[in-house]
C-alpha cells in the first residue's frame, strides 16, 4: 500500500448522500481528478450534478449580494471553475482531462492514470480495493462512505 490517506465519512446530519458528496467534491476537486466508485454510476452522477448546480446557485447569490470588488472577482473565478467541472460516467475511452468520474468497481480498476481522490460508495473485496487504490497519487485521499471488506 502506498502513502495515501483514508477518510471514513458519513453524510453530515440533515444532508443527503449526494449533497454531502457534492460538498466534499467542492473541497477536493481542485486537487486533481477524482473517481466515485458506486454500483449505480449513472444515477449517482445525475443526482450529484443536481446538488452541484445548487452549490453553483449559492455562489451566484453570494456574488450578487456583495459590493466588494476583490470578493466578486474571487467568486467569478470560483464560478468559472465550478461551471467547467465535468461529471462523467466511466467510458471505455479512458479518463477525461478533468472532472469527476463515476464508475462501477469493475470499471474503476480499468482506470488509466493517477487520481488525487477516490470516493468509495460501496463495499468492495480486498482484491478490488487494492486494484482501485493503485491509481491514487502518493498524497491522494480515499474517502470511504461505506464499510469496506478488507
Amino acid at each position: 500500500m502506498h502513502g495515501f490517506f483514508i477518510e471514513k465519512r458519513t453524510p453530515s446530519t440533515g444532508l443527503s448522500l449526494s449533497r454531502d458528496l457534492a460538498q466534499h467534491i467542492f473541497v477536493r476537486s481542485t486537487k486533481g481528478y477524482a473517481i466515485v466508485v458506486t454500483d449505480r454510476p449513472q444515477d449517482l452522477a445525475s443526482i450529484t450534478k443536481k446538488q452541484w448546480n445548487i452549490l453553483i446557485d449559492q455562489v451566484q447569490r453570494e456574488r450578487a449580494s456583495t459590493l466588494n470588488f476583490a470578493r466578486i472577482t474571487a467568486l467569478n473565478n470560483q464560478l468559472a471553475w465550478m461551471q467547467q467541472l465535468k461529471f462523467v460516467v466511466q467510458s471505455k475511452k479512458g479518463r477525461p482531462d478533468s472532472g469527476i468520474i463515476f464508475a462501477t468497481p469493475e470499471e474503476a480498476v480499468q482506470n488509466p492514470g493517477e487520481c488525487s481522490t477516490i470516493y468509495l460508495m460501496q463495499e468492495v473485496d480486498q482484491k478490488q480495493f487494492k486494484l482501485i487504490t493503485n491509481s491514487l497519487t502518493e498524497d491522494g485521499v480515499l474517502i470511504e462512505y461505506c464499510a469496506t471488506k478488507r
